[in-house]
Formats: structure tokens, C-alpha cells, sequence
């Protein structure tokens, strides 16, 4: 009997690393530069009419699927591309969130290639932050897409009861169409979002209707050139999306899938990062709000340390309540006593 040993890791990893070269080498045919912005054709405008023309059909009962197309037929066929992020907006998100500079720096690797002539869209696999609850992965996540210049959608895949938010459900029953992707995609204002898959370790088991089903061929830039939902059946270009998933446990997920992904060990912050973290959330908070202008501008040294020890998360409800505090005593400066709901700082970082 011949046994065949099982691709180690480093081996496994070759083989990423290799397909996407093989991806990003493709990449030059499927957009093209326009005057101020990159291009890409959504669809083929004939499989289009075909699939307008068969939703006319008197046999065809779904009008959610004919409004769809409908339209999707009144939409540009090409659509935009976001350029890459410039270096500065990168260097200012690795600020931002230190404890995610792995992250940063191996995008701004990607992004220099990308500016480099003739210059083209930034493409990087999909992205997938490891780490313990609060420590920053959705914030992160939504500064990447504003550094980008495009929306973020977040999916709750620990609420996924099926495929059909990714896939669609198919137009033969009544409630039947294209799912939340690709009406995200196809009708929204970027074809390249990005896409938050979170919790991606807690999407319930299903032995019949598998929530991560359609993410095998979605997070392979290859196949994603002419995705079908079930929902809709016309090949669609979602190729540009920019993937992001989260987890608190990576290795639950199936090695299928980790093997299409870039995986990032995402720890707490440290103290000296905790306060730089404290810093930039209350200003983000003071910008954000109307009466951010009746506080000072920037936290004292020691409100600063004194929630450098917890997650963004806590951080950022913590502070809220504070200016409410201070609000209420006539202050426009944050005293430690302001954050009585905040446990004494730890010694060693974070559980």
C-alpha cells in the first residue's frame, strides 16, 4: 500500500504563496485604467439580456428576481475600482492600532507593488485576524475600508442559519433571490467593499445547508470571477471584494478554508500601545459627536493609564460614560474617577 504524506506546513503555505502570484498575475486583464480610476465589467452584458430576457418568461414567477434585474440592467455594466491607499493613510492606521502593524505592514508592501507603474488596483487574499474578543478587529476593519474609500458590510456568521446571505437561495421558491452579497455588490455604490465575515469560528455546523459553503469559491479569487448565486444564476466579477473574517479560535475553521486565507495572530494591546489606543478613540469620539468641542482635546497622562489596560471595546464604552460624567460636574477635563465601572489595571496584560 503507498502512502502519501500528508503537504506540511511550510509546503501548504508554498502552495498560497504561488497561487497568488498566479492570481495577481491575472489581474492585469481583468480591470482597465480609466482617466481618474481603475475599471472592471461586472458581467457579460449578453448573459445579462439572456437572463432578463428569461425572467420575461410567463413561466417564471419571482418578482423579486425580476426586480433585480431590472435594476441591475439600469447600472453601468463597468464600475469603478478603488485605488490604492497612499502610504500615509497607511502609516497613520498602523497609529492607530498598533497591535495590528503586522496587518498594516503587510498591506503597505501590497499597496507599494500596486503603485508602482502603470499602477493597479490593490489585491491582497483574504485577511483573516485571529484574536480574543475587544481587541479592536471590527474597528480595525472599518479604519481599513475608510483608508480605502469604500463601505464595510459585516456579516454575523455566528447567526448564519444557511448559505443563502452569501449564495442566494434559488428563484424557484417564493422567498427566493440573490443573497446579501451580491445585491451589496451588484446594486451597491463599490464593487470592491469590504466585506467583515465575523466570528467566522462560531458559524453554526450544518450538515445540509452549510453557512460556509459558498466561501470556498468566493475567497478563490479565481472562481470569484464568475460567481453564480443560487439565487440568481447569472456569472457575476465579485473578484475585487477585499475579504476580512474574524475569530477567536482559527484552527476550528476547516483547513480548506485557512489555506485561502492571510492569518494574523491579533493580540491585546500592550500598556504603552493601551494608551496610545485611549488616546485616539477619544479623539475619534470628540470628532464624532457635536459637543466633542466642550472637552479638552486630548486625555491627561493619567486617565490614559488608567484605561491603557483594557480592550478598545471596553475603552471606548468607558470613555463615552465618562464625558457623561464630566458633563454632569460642569468639567471639561476626564478624572480617573470618571471610570468607576473600569476593574483595577493588571499586571500582565489581558485575559
Amino acid at each position: 500500500m503507498t502512502i502519501t504524506p500528508r503537504p506540511s506546513a511550510d509546503a501548504r503555505e508554498l502552495a498560497a504563496h504561488v497561487r497568488s502570484l498566479r492570481q495577481v498575475a491575472a489581474v492585469h486583464t481583468a480591470y482597465k485604467l480609466e482617466e481618474n480610476h481603475f475599471a472592471m465589467r461586472l458581467c457579460d452584458t449578453q448573459a445579462l439580456d439572456a437572463a432578463l430576457l428569461a425572467a420575461q418568461d410567463k413561466g417564471f414567477d419571482n418578482p423579486r428576481v425580476k426586480a433585480f434585474l431590472a435594476r441591475l440592467s439600469d447600472e453601468p455594466i463597468e464600475r469603478a475600482l478603488a485605488r490604492p491607499p497612499t502610504e500615509a493613510a497607511l502609516s497613520a492606521l498602523s497609529m492607530k492600532f498598533p497591535n495590528f502593524s503586522e496587518v498594516v505592514t503587510y498591506l503597505q508592501r501590497r499597496a507599494a507593488l500596486c503603485r508602482l507603474p502603470p499602477m493597479g488596483p490593490m489585491v491582497f487574499p483574504p485577511l483573516l485576524l485571529d484574536g480574543p474578543p475587544g481587541v479592536g478587529k471590527t474597528a480595525f476593519s472599518k479604519a481599513l475600508a475608510a483608508v480605502f474609500g469604500v463601505p464595510m458590510v459585516v456579516m454575523q456568521m455566528s447567526q448564519s442559519t444557511g448559505p443563502f446571505a452569501l449564495g442566494g437561495l434559488d428563484a424557484m421558491f417564493v422567498s427566493g433571490g440573490p443573497g446579501q452579497l451580491v445585491r451589496t455588490v451588484a446594486l451597491g455604490s463599490h464593487v470592491d467593499p469590504v466585506i467583515v465575515l465575523d466570528e467566522l469560528d462560531k458559524t453554526p455546523a450544518s450538515s445540509s445547508h452549510d453557512p460556509l459553503g459558498p466561501l470556498f469559491t468566493l475567497l478563490d479569487r479565481e472562481a470569484a470571477r464568475s460567481y453564480v448565486d443560487e439565487g440568481l444564476r447569472l456569472p457575476l466579477d465579485l473578484s475585487w471584494v477585499k475579504w476580512i473574517g474574524t475569530t477567536n479560535r482559527v484552527e476550528r475553521l476547516p483547513e480548506a478554508l485557512r489555506s485561502r486565507c492571510r492569518i494574523f495572530s491579533i493580540a491585546p494591546p500592550t500598556p504603552a500601545q493601551g494608551r496610545g489606543i485611549a488616546q485616539a478613540l477619544y479623539a475619534d469620539l470628540l470628532r464624532a459627536q457635536p459637543w466633542g468641542r466642550h472637552f479638552d482635546a486630548k486625555l491627561s497622562d493619567a486617565v490614559a493609564e488608567a484605561v491603557a489596560a483594557h480592550t478598545p471595546r471596553t475603552m471606548a464604552r468607558a470613555l463615552h460614560d465618562a464625558l457623561g460624567e464630566a458633563a454632569i460636574a460642569g468639567r471639561r477635563s476626564l478624572l480617573a474617577s470618571d471610570f468607576p465601572s473600569l476593574a483595577p489595571r493588571r499586571s500582565a496584560g489581558f485575559l
